[in-house]
């Protein structure tokens, strides 16, 4: 393609004549299919009719509470852009297939053929900014490579050609690129969600648990989170996952977010027996879809055509009997539990939580909010905690009377402060938050642990608590 030929169709395209545009790029490109300026043509001038048909779905979807799906017309007019530009083979490494998914990042899930065509182009898809993560005023907002990584597995999920073209192997290697090189820290979450939830789709349940268990020890207070969890039990041990969508339900708060764990743990229970709960679990569904005066779905319908559903049941029974099944959910989250008695280290500068002292070694973090009182220890107090056998995580903690604890001790002796506000007791360093001024000469009693000092690079003794005598 001439050079003048190549700036009277960019003239066209960006003075919005795209049908005059199209018609000189299209057969310039079919007649020059290795020419790259013929190629850059004809892409653009597609590029700029899908971002007409972009800008349609945006419009909608301000009116229709930010829904970016696309109707059917759209989706063909969309697709047959897309198979011109597959046709045209164009390297990957620029800058046109980024361009389309930062164009359609709101709804790529609902476009499978450009989830295919960018996910072919994957490897070298995203340039260094593409991985940073957006500051937004309330916080991080996905970069464009954790998006694309998200909305490639939602569409995996709901598309059966997706699926046929992309493994899940294929799947869980775009994961893990984008664990390796996408800078998020807040939303990185939510890969493990997804890659768990795209596992159990191909019925990888061993390894979904691996990846669904950190996320749920973070967001216990989440029904969707235990239900991940329970899905992952669903087909190998239905008992287990009745106990988890148990808990699911018993945590979702509003019955329009348990609605998938109640229609899903009605057939459980009755092949388990409890054939009235299960038609609890259906009728719970049913009122409220009713309440909400939304349409019945297929799914519920069919349970409430079941022989065994009985639209009589008293729901009142209903919470008590999710309780207790819900009862012993921490055991399938946390796995063989222990019991140990630590020392509190330190308070979190945020007041929401402490570090224990196991050992010189280890120290552990513990929320608030899992403390039996529900208020705060002091630094030197004794705790007992209950922690998964496995990684330490603690779940449970209380206090408790003291014990003999390795590289634990008092010390007596005369409090010497340092210039910088520091002092010493011996040979047991005393921090600056421990100390008064009136303390300087006095005799004190300190409660000691032996922990690492970065700055001196060895170990040594570090007051905890301070008395004086």
């Amino acid at each position: 393609m001439d050079r003048q030929l190549y700036e009277k169709i960019t003239n066209l395209r960006k003075s919005g004549r795209l049908a005059e545009a199209w018609s000189l790029a299209r057969p310039s490109a079919e007649a020059n299919p290795q020419d790259p300026y013929a190629k850059s043509a004809l892409f653009w001038v597609c590029y700029d009719y899908l971002k007409e048909v972009q800008n349609g779905i945006k419009e909608r979807a301000k009116r229709n509470n930010g829904d970016h799906s696309s109707n059917p017309s759209e989706l063909q007019r969309v697709n047959s852009f897309l198979d011109w530009i597959a046709w045209l083979n164009i390297p990957s490494g620029g800058i046109e297939y980024r361009s389309l998914i930062r164009q359609f990042r709101k709804n790529l899930e609902y476009l499978p053929k450009l989830i295919l065509l960018s996910a072919s182009q994957f490897t070298d898809l995203f340039e260094d900014k593409d991985k940073e993560p957006y500051e937004a005023p309330k916080g991080e907002s996905p970069s464009l490579m954790l998006t694309f990584a998200r909305k490639t597995a939602k569409a995996w999920r709901g598309d059966e050609n997706v699926r046929q073209q992309l493994t899940i192997d294929q799947i869980c290697e775009i994961f893990a690129k984008t664990r390796r090189e996408a800078k998020d820290k807040q939303n990185r979450i939510w890969l493990d969600y997804d890659e768990a939830k795209c596992l159990i789709f191909a019925k990888r349940f061993a390894q979904a648990r691996d990846y669904i268990l950190p996320v749920l020890r973070k967001k216990q207070g989440n029904s969707w989170a235990w239900h991940v969890l329970a899905m992952t039990f669903y087909e190998e041990d239905p008992a287990v996952a009745i106990v988890l969508l148990s808990k699911a339900i018993c945590v979702s708060g509003e019955d329009s977010f348990a609605l998938p764990m109640l229609k899903e743990i009605a057939p459980l229970l009755v092949k388990q027996e409890f054939v009235d709960e299960g038609s609890m679990c259906v009728k719970r569904a049913t009122d409220c879809y009713i309440s909400n005066g939304w349409k019945i779905k297929p799914d519920l319908e069919r349970l409430i055509n079941e022989p065994w559903y009985n639209k009589g049941v008293d729901l009142s029974f209903l919470p008590t009997f999710l309780q207790e099944q819900a009862a012993t959910a921490p055991n399938y989250l946390f796995g063989e539990l222990t019991s140990q008695v630590a020392i509190v280290e330190f308070i979190h500068a945020s007041g929401k939580g402490f570090h224990a002292y196991l050992s010189k070694e280890k120290s552990v973090p513990v929320r608030r909010g899992i403390v039996k009182s529900g208020k705060l220890p002091s630094p030197g107090d004794y705790v007992r905690l209950t922690m998964s056998a496995e990684d330490k995580t603690v779940i449970a903690a209380e206090s408790c009377d003291s014990e003999d604890l390795d590289k634990v001790g008092r010390a007596q002796g005369t409090l010497k402060i340092t210039d910088k506000g520091f002092g010493f007791v011996d040979r047991t360093f005393v921090p600056s938050s421990l100390i008064q001024d009136e303390m300087h000469g006095k005799s004190v009693s300190v409660l000691w642990v032996v922990s690492f000092d970065k700055k001196k690079k060895k170990f040594g003794r570090k007051a905890l608590k301070i008395d004086v005598l």
